[in-house]
């Protein structure tokens, strides 16, 4: 039970909350762990998982802090209607068998940050990384993810950073922002992409507004480095407002190196487009939109 502090003066009594705990938990005890930790609480992860699931915690400003680097998990890891969360590391090892298996998934949930996750696939063109869909000031940082179909996804996810993350190997798609999300940030991402699934269209950062809703806005991508067997930073269905793709480097063997059609009030400039040797295509820009400026990109010739 946590311990209260209590000073009193003379005439007066002040309650003075106590010093954050530090909470061990292992797959036996982490139910009972996270059920009674408060804001400003540590929770320290240690053993193997075979999945974890947090619902309905609010954290407050203060956040609950996770650390996981102790950690393994070869099943789901699951947050539904958390507020204030920081996990850090923790192994994750996906053998997907459906193609919407997830490592990570974030469900109706604000201020959730995952910072320096690992999470491998086997690379049979199956499963997900990390998954956040109706929440709002999502980030993921400094991730090493690896042989999966997709990456990264933010579905109608309000306000977000995407920063810092490598991708490698994915049978599709590094990165996609999708459905209605708007005010996210997709910068200093890598994506080395050699190689996608028969019948898979890759790309590095992948765009669509979803048939109903808001269209896709206020997108910044920026800082981003793509290689491989694939296309590189797209939005194809729908369009966007004030959709922003600048200073990022493409080196790649498809042909839409950046793609933003429909993208009004938009800017793509500053960006670096090469074509890689032996390529079918020569890598370039296309875009479309009311209001769009593209300027001061480099586009190298087609070897």
């Amino acid at each position: 039970m946590r311990n209260h502090c209590l000073m009193a003066a003379l005439t007066m009594a002040l309650a003075t909350p106590c010093a954050a705990a530090n909470l061990p938990a292992t797959p036996a005890t982490a139910a009972a762990v996270f059920a009674s930790a408060q804001p400003g609480d540590v929770v320290t992860l240690t053993g193997s998982f075979a999945s974890f699931s947090l619902a309905d915690r609010d954290f407050g400003t203060a956040g609950l802090r996770v650390s996981a680097w102790g950690a393994t998990f070869s099943g789901t890891v699951t947050f539904t209607n958390v507020t204030g969360l920081s996990w850090r590391g923790g192994l994750s090892t996906v053998v997907p068998v459906t193609t919407s298996q997830r490592a990570f998934n974030i469900q109706r949930s604000t201020r959730v940050t995952l910072d320096m996750v690992s999470i491998g696939g086997n690379g049979n063109g199956l499963g997900y990384g990390i998954i956040a869909q109706n929440s709002s000031a999502i980030t993921v940082k400094g991730a090493s993810i690896r042989k999966l179909r997709l990456g990264i996804g933010y579905l109608d996810v309000a306000g977000g950073t995407i920063s810092g993350n490598l991708l490698t190997a994915m049978t599709s798609d590094g990165i996609n922002i999708t459905g209605s999300s708007s005010q996210i940030t997709a910068s200093a991402n890598r994506c080395q992409l050699p190689a996608p699934s028969t019948g898979a269209h890759p790309d590095c950062i992948q765009m669509w507004s979803d048939t109903g809703k808001p269209q896709l806005a206020d997108i910044t991508l920026t800082g981003n480095i793509v290689s491989g067997a694939t296309q590189g930073i797209t939005l194809f269905d729908r369009g966007g407002q004030r959709i922003v793709i600048t200073g990022n480097t493409i080196d790649t063997s498809y042909p839409q190196g950046i793609a933003c059609y429909l993208c009004d009030a938009s800017r793509i400039t500053g960006n670096t487009l090469t074509t890689q040797a032996g390529a079918r295509w020569q890598t370039v820009i296309n875009a479309t939109g009311v209001g769009l400026v593209v300027s001061d990109n480099s586009i190298g010739p087609r070897p």
